[in-house]
């Protein structure tokens, strides 16, 4: 046919099949790719809702370093069961059927006012730590500060806060005076009269001195478990 009709209606014949068929191949070619493109930016830019985690279904190996962060939790939707043991511990208040969590301080005060007392003698306070202590309270445990001598008699170095703030060494419970009047023999013991005191219970005793006169002292406390 092309040596029929000349060499050049041949050569423009194959140069218009080859446009045309040149021209379909890239006009597919990119629609698939745009398809391809758009279908995986719809994937990329779906947003991860709590329906696409399974539950219970995410352990510590699938979170790759520590990629989850605080801004990828809604806030208010964990839980006390979310958290580890130890984390459960710390954050609970401390009530009094718990144990003071290791190195744990916990602060409180004390007082007592008698007006005008018409006797003299021994008198005695008893308290209570908000909850149990690891280990229970003894006699070399329990003490007053350096600076409560000489109304105090029991008293330790180690205790080095003061009535605003009252701290306690692990292990030992701290009592800080702040004013008194009529008083003496001021000692801070164990609540038991024998053994440690297992479930935190400590008392005041001291001495009133003269009849007729305001009785009155007060102060903090710490507590630091061991």
């Amino acid at each position: 046919m092309c040596g029929f009709a000349g060499a050049g209606y041949c050569a423009g014949m194959s140069s218009s099949r080859a446009r045309s068929r040149f021209t379909y191949a890239n006009v597919a070619a990119t629609l698939a790719l745009i398809i391809a493109i758009g279908t995986g930016s719809a994937t990329a830019a779906k947003m991860i809702t709590g329906t696409d985690i399974k539950n219970e279904s995410i352990t510590n190996r699938d979170v790759k370093n520590n990629s989850l962060v605080s801004a990828d939790v809604k806030n208010g939707t964990l839980q006390q069961a979310d958290l580890a043991t130890t984390t459960r511990t710390s954050l609970t208040d401390t009530s009094p059927w718990e144990t003071i969590p290791s190195g744990t301080t916990v602060r409180g005060t004390f007082g007592v006012r008698h007006v005008a007392v018409t006797t003299t003698g021994f008198q005695q306070l008893f308290l209570n730590l908000p909850a149990v202590p690891p280990v229970g309270l003894t006699d070399a445990t329990i003490s007053f500060d350096a600076g409560s001598s000489p109304i105090a008699v029991n008293t330790d170095a180690s205790c080095t806060g003061n009535t605003d703030n009252p701290t306690a060494p692990a292990g030992k419970l701290c009592a800080y005076l702040l004013n008194h009047n009529n008083v003496s023999g001021l000692d801070a013991v164990p609540w038991g009269e024998s053994g440690p005191s297992a479930l935190g219970g400590w008392a005041l005793s001291w001495i009133e001195d003269t009849a007729g006169v305001d009785t009155e002292f007060r102060g903090t406390w710490a507590y630091t478990a061991p």
